[in-house]
């Protein structure tokens, strides 16, 4: 489930790829938290109104630049349709909230990388080595 997670070109099963939502909608979180906090020390008179909006800024920004990042990690970036999706993905977060938009970059973590293939040939079996009758 939490295989491989920050190498993000490896394609992922749907089990990992919930691992992978689960670890890095952690990680958005954690960084809204802090940069949150750094604005709230910075100016003292900070309302919870402020405090969403740099949230929703936060989780657009991180999900619009983690997808980006799959989709070159994965040489699928000249794809339109997967440009698209980062694009949405960016979007639903800033308006639904990071839990949405992450929804869509654990999706375009499950896909294969470009030239990437399943060899379908059957293993041969290790070689023996000649045996030599024994002479008597």
């Amino acid at each position: 489930m939490f295989k491989d997670l920050f190498k993000l070109s490896s394609p992922r099963s749907f089990v990992q790829a919930i691992g992978f939502y689960i670890v890095y909608t952690i990680i958005l979180l954690l960084l809204a938290f802090i940069c949150g906090a750094i604005y709230g020390v910075s100016v003292s008179d900070v309302e919870s109104d402020t405090a969403a909006m740099i949230g929703t800024i936060i989780a657009g920004i991180f999900s619009l630049v983690l997808s980006l990042i799959l989709l070159v990690s994965k040489k699928r970036i000249k794809n339109t349709g997967y440009i698209l999706l980062a694009v949405v993905a960016g979007g639903l977060s800033y308006l639904l909230g990071g839990f949405v938009g992450m929804i869509l970059v654990a999706f375009l973590s499950t896909i294969k990388p470009a030239g990437y293939t399943v060899s379908t040939q059957p293993v041969p079996p290790i070689a023996q080595p000649p045996t030599t009758p024994v002479n008597k």
